[in-house]
């Protein structure tokens, strides 16, 4: 980041370090670590995984954000699709579909 050492009380990313390529978590932490001042506070929020299985094992789609008419299923809820990609799918009933970017 283009600012100078120890500039920040609080660095704040709520559902974001999940999305980034796994070799770059390590170096955006170091990255946040470096423009904290000392004693600064990192609070991280990341997807509740069980949270999201319960949810999908009860059936409860009001818990996803994504709204009902973006997807074809609860599944795709959870994995967030892309309708323009989920098309693709063929055999849903017996899958579990998941998706990375390089």
């Amino acid at each position: 980041m283009p600012v100078e050492d120890g500039t920040f009380d609080y660095a704040v990313g709520i559902h974001v370090l999940q999305d980034l390529p796994y070799v770059d978590v390590v170096p955006a932490l170091r990255e946040v670590r470096r423009v904290l001042k000392p004693g600064g506070v990192l609070r991280r929020g990341l997807p509740d995984l069980g949270r999201a299985a319960r949810a999908y094992v009860d059936g409860d789609r009001r818990y996803f954000y994504i709204d009902d008419g973006e997807v074809r299923s609860l599944g795709g809820k959870v994995r967030g699709e892309r309708p323009e990609i989920a098309a693709l799918d063929n055999r849903e009933r017996e899958s579990l579909f998941v998706e990375a970017t390089r």
